[in-house]
């Protein structure tokens, strides 16, 4: 639990490796799977802050080759980096050229296979149009950050976000020590079989992140910074478009900002909130930013039941914390 600046609560249970019976503790390290994704539409923000990008531009302004998807409707909108950021951008949820490999191990995929496979796409709504959840498209939206920083998508979120926050454990590829206290994800609590990691290649932004539950808290401590440091990438600027509700429903239930989904509580605030889940690991990080508290739930079990359970647990951790301190 994340209160102001301050990590005010933090727990760990359970194993990280049930070979060994390694105790899991606060220092050990999970895969985000999708929560990701917020990492890379924060560094989409700051970024524009700095105007290197801007949030509207076009895709193909930085990468010409997606004017090979057969479907892009002439003189329609353009898909650009908002919609990639927010799902709307008609991709669909994986490249067309992986259906050959297991599902996210595309540790090769490389500049080459992204323009084959953009002539294979198919489009599931024009752009803007409707939300159609991509891991292509925010693994695009990295990809397309790297090209303008002319850096590469470890280099430039590390760089534009992780070292300015301290935040040392939040990695790609992991160092020898790291490996040491990395969580084994497993399918279930009954199963022994251990997972292999996510891989992206190219398109990493979608969620091949791994981190630890005190570097999660900086990143939120971070969204939800109201001081005048000009040390905080995630400054006021940066903060007003990421938290910025940016396409909804036509019933309203589904609401997206800069990457986050968003609800809105009546009586309390926004919640802005992510999960994410590999085949051995889940994880939640939601924050209310007029309550200036968040929360973050890690686990190294996959599996979509036990994602969503992560997720309701985590919402109704936040409220239960906003409701003591009141």
């Amino acid at each position: 639990m994340v209160k102001d600046d301050k990590l005010i609560y933090a727990r760990a249970l359970g194993v990280a490796d049930k070979g060994t019976g390694r105790p899991a503790t606060i220092e050990t390290i999970y895969e985000l799977g999708s929560v990701g994704k917020v990492l890379t539409s924060t560094v989409l923000a700051i970024l524009d802050d700095r105007g290197v990008v801007r949030i509207n531009d076009p895709v193909q302004k930085w990468v010409p080759a997606i004017a090979d998807i057969p479907e892009l409707p002439e003189g329609g909108p353009p898909i650009t980096l908002e919609h990639l950021a927010t799902h709307t951008s008609g991709l669909p949820g994986v490249p067309a050229n992986v259906d050959h490999l297991p599902p996210y191990q595309w540790k090769g995929y490389s500049p080459e296979l992204l323009r084959e496979g953009f002539k294979r796409t198919e489009l599931g709504a024009p752009a803007g149009e409707q939300l159609v959840y991509s891991t292509f498209g925010m693994g695009l939206l990295g990809h397309v950050l790297a090209i303008a920083a002319g850096k590469s998508y470890v280099e430039v979120i590390e760089d534009e976000l992780l070292i300015a926050l301290g935040m040392h454990d939040t990695v790609i590829p992991l160092t020898e020590e790291q490996e040491e206290r990395y969580s084994v994800g497993y399918e279930s609590n009954e199963s022994t079989r251990e997972v292999p990691y996510y891989e992206y290649g190219i398109l990493a932004g979608g969620g091949a992140h791994r981190s630890t539950m005190p570097d999660l808290a900086l990143f939120l401590q971070a969204q939800l910074d109201s001081s005048k440091d000009n040390s905080n990438p995630v400054n006021e600027n940066v903060r007003s478009e990421l938290h910025r509700i940016r396409w909804a429903s036509e019933d309203g239930q589904t609401r997206i900002a800069l990457g986050w989904f968003a609800a809105l509580l009546e009586g309390i605030g926004t919640l802005l909130i992510h999960r994410g889940r590999t085949p051995g690991h889940g994880a939640v990080v939601g924050l209310i930013p007029e309550k200036r508290a968040g929360v973050i739930v890690l686990a190294n079990r996959g599996g979509r039941e036990t994602n969503v359970m992560m997720a309701d647990f985590a919402e109704e951790l936040l409220l239960q914390t906003i409701s003591d301190m009141e």
